[in-house]
C-alpha cells in the first residue's frame, strides 16, 4: 500500500474545478447549511477595524473634582465656616453694666437707635408748650361790614373750620375771638416751617368753638432756636357762663398743619403733626 506524502497535497483551484470536485463542494455546502452553520463572507483583514479593550474606572469625586469644582466646593466649605464663626461671634455677650448682652442683641438695639435718631431729625416735630404769660380774648364787630352768610363764606373759605353751626347767632356782640400762645422749640440742625393750626379736640364746649387760625403766617423756627406762636379762636359765648367760656378756650387741643422742615435748599420734607395744649394757668374772660 502505498503512503502519501504531505507534498503531495494541494488545495483544489477553484476556478478549474473538475465535476467531481464542484459535485463535492455543493454537497458540502448544503450539508453545512442544515447543520445550522452559515458560512461568513471572507473579510479582508486590511481593512478590519482593531479593537480595543475598554476599561471601565471608579472615580472618587473629591479627589477627580475637576478644578473648578475643586474651587467651588472650597469657597462652599469656607462660607460655610466663616459664617458660623460669625454667628458664634455675634452670639458672645457683651458686659454692660455686671448684665451679658449678646452682640446680636446689642448691634440691633444701635442700628434702631440710629434709624429712630434719623427719623427724629427729619420728620419729628418741634416742641410746643402752652405760653403763660401771654393771651386773652376781644371783641370785635365781625358783622360791621358784611353780612352774616358773606362772613360765613369767608370763614370757610379762609380759616380751619371746626364746627361753622357754632356761628347760631346774628350779632356780633355773641362772639369772642380768643388769641392763645406757645413756645416753639426746633432742637434739630434745620429750619422748620410752620404752617396753619387747627382744632383737634374741642374741648368742653365743643358746640361752641367755630374755628382756629394762626396769627403770623408762614412763621420759621430757625435751627437750635426758639419763637413765640399765637393762634386765634372764635368762640360764640351765648349760652356759657364766664366760667364755662374760660373752661370752653382752656380745655382745647390744637394741632399743626401743613409744617414742614427745610433740609437743603428748597428741599422740604412735611412733619409729624404736634399736638398744642392751651395753657389752663392763663385766665380767658368773655
Amino acid at each position: 500500500m502505498a503512503h502519501g506524502n504531505m507534498n503531495s497535497i494541494s488545495t483544489p483551484d477553484l476556478n478549474n474545478l473538475t465535476d467531481k470536485q464542484a459535485k463535492d463542494l455543493n454537497a458540502f455546502d448544503r450539508k453545512n447549511a442544515m447543520d445550522g452553520i452559515v458560512t461568513k463572507p471572507k473579510t479582508d483583514f486590511a481593512e478590519a477595524t482593531q479593537h480595543r479593550d475598554i476599561v471601565f474606572t471608579a472615580h472618587d469625586p473629591e479627589k477627580d473634582m475637576p478644578l473648578d469644582g475643586e474651587q467651588l466646593y472650597e469657597e462652599f466649605t469656607k462660607t460655610k465656616r466663616e459664617r458660623a464663626i460669625a454667628e458664634n461671634s455675634l452670639d458672645r455677650g457683651v458686659k454692660i453694666k455686671g448684665t451679658y448682652v449678646a452682640r446680636r442683641r446689642l448691634i440691633t438695639l444701635i442700628v434702631a437707635a440710629c434709624v429712630l435718631f434719623v427719623g427724629a431729625l427729619l420728620f419729628a416735630p418741634p416742641i410746643f408748650s402752652a405760653n403763660d404769660s401771654e393771651g386773652g380774648c376781644r371783641y370785635e364787630d365781625i358783622f360791621a361790614r358784611k353780612g352774616v352768610t358773606q362772613y360765613k363764606s369767608e370763614v370757610l373759605s379762609n380759616y380751619n373750620v371746626y364746627n361753622i353751626n357754632a356761628m347760631s347767632s346774628d350779632l356780633s356782640k355773641s362772639y369772642r375771638i380768643c388769641t392763645v400762645s406757645f413756645n416753639v422749640r426746633n432742637l434739630t440742625p434745620f429750619t422748620v416751617k410752620l404752617g396753619d393750626y387747627a382744632v383737634a379736640n374741642g374741648g368742653d364746649h365743643k358746640n361752641n368753638i367755630v374755628y382756629s387760625a394762626s396769627v403770623d403766617k408762614n412763621t420759621e423756627v430757625s435751627a437750635f432756636s426758639s419763637k413765640t406762636v399765637k393762634v386765634d379762636i372764635l368762640v360764640n359765648k351765648e349760652g356759657l357762663t364766664d366760667e364755662e367760656f374760660d373752661k370752653a378756650v382752656t380745655s382745647l387741643v390744637l394741632s399743626t398743619k401743613g409744617m414742614k422742615r427745610r433740609l437743603f435748599g428748597s428741599v422740604e420734607l412735611p412733619t409729624i403733626p404736634a399736638l398744642m395744649f392751651v395753657s389752663d394757668v392763663v385766665t380767658f374772660q368773655p
